[in-house]
C-alpha cells in the first residue's frame, strides 16, 4: 500500500478479502492492484506476492480474483496520477517499480535486501512478462 501511495494511488484492505484494492472514482468498482499467497501442504510452505504494475489487462478478462466474481482485477499504471508517475515519458515500469519497493522492504521488515543479480532491475517490460 505504501508503494502504491508513491504512485498517488490510496488503496485499501477489505475486511474478509484477500488482497490490496483501489476504487475507480468514476466508476465506483473496486479493481485488486496487488495479492499476498500463502499455501501449506503435506509439510510445505508456499508463499507469494503479486503487483499489478503494466500488464496487458485483455489476460485478466477471465480470471476471477481469488474467487471473488464482484471485482475487477487493476494495475498501477491504470490508477497512478499522471504528474506522480512516468507515464508523459514511456509509462511506469516494472523496474521503476521494483526500484521502489526495495527501500519500503527494507523499512518494513527491517532488513537490508542485496540485489544479486543488477539485470534484474533492468528488465524490459518484455522479459518481466516473460521471465527467463
Amino acid at each position: 500500500m505504501e508503494l502504491l501511495r508513491t504512485y498517488g494511488i490510496e488503496s485499501y484492505l477489505i475486511p474478509g478479502l484477500t488482497g490490496v484494492w483501489v476504487k475507480d472514482c468514476q466508476s465506483l468498482k473496486e479493481f485488486k492492484v496487488a495479492a499476498l499467497g500463502v499455501k501449506i501442504s503435506r509439510w510445505v510452505t508456499m508463499h507469494g506476492a503479486s503487483i499489478n504494475v503494466q500488464p496487458d489487462m485483455r489476460y485478466f478478462a477471465n480470471i476471477v480474483p481469488c474467487g471473488i466474481r464482484d471485482k475487477e482485477v487493476g494495475s498501477i499504471a491504470q490508477f497512478a496520477a499522471t504528474e506522480t508517475s512516468t507515464a508523459a515519458t514511456g509509462g511506469i515500469t516494472v523496474s521503476d517499480t521494483a526500484k521502489a519497493l526495495i527501500p519500503i522492504l527494507e523499512r518494513t521488515f527491517n532488513v537490508e535486501c542485496r540485489v544479486t543479480d543488477p539485470q534484474l532491475l533492468l528488465m524490459s517490460e518484455t522479459t518481466a512478462d516473460h521471465p527467463r
